[in-house]
């Protein structure tokens, strides 16, 4: 039932609706490194490629969790539940069943950052760090996520008026009807639990998710946790010095567990 990383480097489960996607390569290092995406981005995307090499250059296994899921391309034209009401449940029946009680660190980005935090919060015993990504946690809460709303609505009216048949117009149209259903579930309905290791990394461009948003985060919510803004730096993390800020974060995370 539950796939490992193959050629393919993916796999589907459909056990339950929505379908959840997720990669495991089962490697046997007693560490793992579960990787979060966020909202529009999906496993298959290059960086997943780039996490594993440097789990397995650090001698731990990796596993990503694929946010999206049932959408774009994995869309069946079924009813979906667009929210993130299985999202938490579909994680911990994954986490439970492939890694046992085995330790790990998470990685969550964007809104894949405020599904970490859930999990870390129901699995304290076996979370160990976690680090969250320009974290999409409370943003709802703010003018900010309307801005992004907004945005995307002009976004599709445009479309709408020139190319209304084509995959970005579709694909777009998902990435809406999700943003709206996440709204409440973002919001954290009470204190944060979790006491361990917390690194928040945010770019300072960000358009999406505002970094003012981490510091908000950290000062309301995690005051152990550290902050680093990254200049220049906008929601994805493209450019080369800010990818090497978050895997020197995650090996001296790591180095960090291992001594314990």
């Amino acid at each position: 039932m539950f796939l490992i990383w193959s050629n393919k480097k993916m796999n589907e489960r459909y056990g339950q609706k929505p379908q959840f996607l997720y990669c495991h390569d089962n490697s046997h290092y007693p560490l793992s490194v579960v990787f979060f995406s966020g909202l529009g981005s999906t496993i298959e995307r290059q960086h997943v490629e780039e996490y594993r090499t440097f789990c397995h250059q650090n001698n731990v296994s990796f596993m990503a969790l694929d946010f999206t899921a049932h959408a774009y391309k994995y869309q069946k034209n079924e009813p979906q539940d667009f929210g993130m009401n299985h999202r938490l449940s579909d994680a911990l029946n994954v986490l439970q069943n492939e890694l046992k009680n085995k330790p790990f660190i998470m990685v969550g980005f964007s809104m894949g950052g405020k599904l970490a935090l859930d999990v870390s919060q129901q699995l304290k015993n076996q979370t160990k760090a976690l680090i969250e990504l320009a974290p999409a946690i409370e943003l709802s809460r703010y003018q900010w996520y309307d801005n992004l709303n907004l945005m995307v609505q002009k976004k599709l009216n445009a479309l709408g008026k020139t190319n209304p048949e084509s995959k970005t117009f579709e694909n777009l149209c998902v990435f809406a009807q999700m943003l709206k259903a996440v709204k409440g579930h973002l919001l954290l309905k009470e204190p944060v639990s979790y006491g361990g290791n917390i690194d928040i990394l945010h770019g300072m461009v960000d358009k999406h998710v505002p970094y003012q948003n981490s510091l908000k985060f950290k000062k309301n919510y995690v005051p152990q946790a550290q902050v680093a803004i990254l200049p220049g730096e906008s929601h994805h993390f493209l450019q080369p010095h800010s990818r090497q800020v978050i895997f020197n974060t995650l090996a001296n995370t790591i180095k960090m567990v291992k001594g314990r």
